[in-house]
């Protein structure tokens, strides 16, 4: 199971680096307290020494890095079958 290592930030998203090389981009419309938040508070986020969680203490805002994998997979997987969609002009609706 992938870990997180480190976390960047840049206007529109942050990006979670993983212990096995991978990294997710997230955009932060996904977290409105990210989003809101001045870049320096965005920046204190700590990780949980297991690697699994991403904590901002002054925000009170928790995020599970398998959640984040989860979510992005999904999220990668739907703009990929629509952009298939659209190359062979077929509807996923009349699937």
């Amino acid at each position: 199971m992938a870990r997180a290592i480190g976390v960047s930030f840049d206007e529109s998203s942050f990006t979670v680096y993983l212990d096995d090389g991978g990294s997710l981009r997230v955009p932060l419309d996904w977290f409105p307290k990210l989003k809101v938040a001045t870049p320096e508070r965005r920046r204190a986020v700590r990780i949980s020494v297991s690697g699994l969680g991403l904590h901002w203490d002054q925000l009170d805002e928790d995020i599970g890095v398998i959640g984040l994998l989860r979510d992005c997979d999904e999220q990668f997987i739907q703009a990929r079958l629509k952009s298939v969609s659209r190359a062979v002009k077929f509807d996923l609706d009349d699937l």
